[in-house]
């Protein structure tokens, strides 16, 4: 139940006390002792379990971030939990922070029944403090101890002195030289958090201990390592194994399972029990840690690189221009975050690792692309374009003569046929509109027949507007001759 409530925001404690409950170890039930054959069954639970829904904050784990960088933290929300962090007073389940310096954040969760609390720590790391080297000759700085563990600059316990100059961290008693205190004893030397572990990373300490001889596990002097996980023995020793009345190191432990990952480094000393426990005890000295930062110190802003676009330094205005580019940054590696394009002529003009406009203007640009990594810094490159304009020029129309020829006869069938080119707009789909000096408006299209072109000279004209608005024509001349009507030959 402590464990659900330290590790996990309370999320299972009900549920824990419910199984209890269900086997009649319950809030109500009586043990009677340690010797009590007549315990009680108890089959309650908490008040607050009859209660729903129950509050569940969970901050999440906790997690290092480089100097400048934004981490996630919390988990998703739970139905009917309202949440409130603190520091930053955000309101919902799961925070995005950029702490300048290693911050706790305590996220409160409450429902109709309560609330609960849990915090998460994101350490900063500005790239100087990866692993550690401590030889307490400056003290015992932040190391935490429980029990007997204390500084000690008294060598008399460990004749002839300690593994550096002064200082060392002892578990027992300076004026016995022991840890006979009359019952079992049990403490813990935890280290500061501890950053920079990689797959190549060690642990090594020097080490002064004297425990009884026995072959059962009694005077136990291990090693730690914790992480939001949990806690993993990577050194053991105990009575069964001999003592050794002189500085000794450990030798190289490996911590490649803790790549990635904050630490802290625990001896723990447990006698076992009160029993043959005047014996010297443990003295440990010159901690090492080797540890490599991924986090470069400082930040740097990224470097932005343009490829220069197919059209090369220059194009034609409405011609499509593909820009595209590429961000790193010492810090962020290759930048997730979109470039930002703007052209000196007409500003911003799009964003992105790559695209395309035709929209350019008219003039030589200075096309620049911007990204600002995760620490606020700003990196950009340009490159220079030139946008050429090309003048608007009337269409050219060409017609086709006839087959006719330039006569024809009235009511015979006449075909015209024309093209159109223009400098922008190529072969121009609009259609030909077609007119006679004689008769105006006779068609349109590229090809159309008529047999009702009156008698006499037409001038013939083809004409059509482009889409910049400008009109060209082509003109031809055809004679449409009379055919006389006279009265019919009869021959009897």
């Amino acid at each position: 139940i402590q464990a659900a409530t330290d590790n996990f925001g309370g999320a299972d404690v009900c549920d824990i006390w419910m199984a209890f409950a269900a086997f009649g170890l319950g809030t109500d039930a009586v043990s009677g002792g340690s010797n009590s054959t007549n315990p009680t069954n108890g089959f309650s639970i908490p008040a607050a379990c009859q209660c729903s829904p129950q509050a569940i904050a969970n901050a999440g784990p906790d997690v290092t971030v480089c100097q400048g960088d934004s981490a996630t933290i919390g988990t998703p929300a739970q139905p009917s939990n309202t949440y409130s962090w603190a520091p930053g007073g955000e309101t919902t389940a799961q925070i995005t922070v950029t702490p300048a310096v290693t911050t706790t954040y305590t996220v409160t969760a409450t429902t109709v029944c309560g609330n609960a609390n849990d915090s998460a720590t994101v350490f900063v790391d500005d790239g100087t403090g990866a692993g550690l080297s401590d030889d307490f000759e400056g003290g015992i700085g932040s190391w935490a101890t429980t029990g007997l563990w204390h500084l000690t600059s008294d060598s008399t316990c460990a004749t002839p002195g300690y593994s550096s100059a002064v200082n060392a961290v002892y578990y027992g008693q300076d004026a016995s030289c022991d840890y006979a205190t009359g019952g079992a004893t049990t403490g813990t030397l935890t280290s500061p958090t501890i950053t920079g572990i990689t797959s190549t990373s060690t642990l090594s300490f020097d080490y002064y201990r004297v425990v009884e001889s026995f072959a059962g596990a009694f005077d136990k002097t291990e090693v730690d390592i914790v992480t939001a996980s949990g806690a993993t023995t990577v050194f053991a020793l105990d009575s069964s194994t001999g003592s050794t009345a002189a500085w000794v190191n450990s030798g190289a432990i490996s911590l490649a399972a803790f790549a990635g990952q904050p630490i802290q480094v625990v001896f723990r000393f447990d006698s076992g029990d009160g029993v043959a426990n005047n014996f010297t005890g443990w003295f440990v000295d010159d901690v090492v840690v080797t540890g490599t930062s991924p986090c470069v110190p400082g930040n740097t802003a990224p470097t932005v690189t343009i490829t220069a676009p197919a059209n090369g330094s220059s194009s034609t205005v409405g011609d499509a221009v593909t820009f595209s580019g590429t961000a790193t940054d010492a810090e962020d590696g290759t930048i997730s975050a979109s470039l930002s394009w703007t052209s000196s002529i007409d500003g911003a003009i799009g964003s992105g690792a790559t695209f395309s406009t035709t929209a350019l203007s008219v003039g030589t640009h200075t096309i620049t692309a911007t990204v600002t990594d995760s620490g606020g810094l700003s990196g950009s490159d340009s490159i220079s374009i030139t946008v050429n304009a090309v003048a608007n020029t009337p269409p050219t129309v060409t017609i086709t003569a006839p087959a006719n020829g330039s006569s024809s006869n009235q009511g015979d069938s006449v075909t015209f046929a024309g093209t159109a080119t223009d400098t922008e707009d190529g072969t121009i789909s609009a259609s030909l509109s077609w007119t006679s000096s004689l008769d105006g408006a006779i068609g349109s299209g590229a090809t159309f027949s008529t047999t009702a072109l009156s008698a006499g000279t037409h001038t013939i004209t083809a004409t059509v507007t482009d889409s910049g608005g400008l009109s060209g024509s082509d003109s031809i001349s055809i004679t449409v001759n009379a055919v006389a009507n006279t009265p019919p030959t009869v021959t009897i």
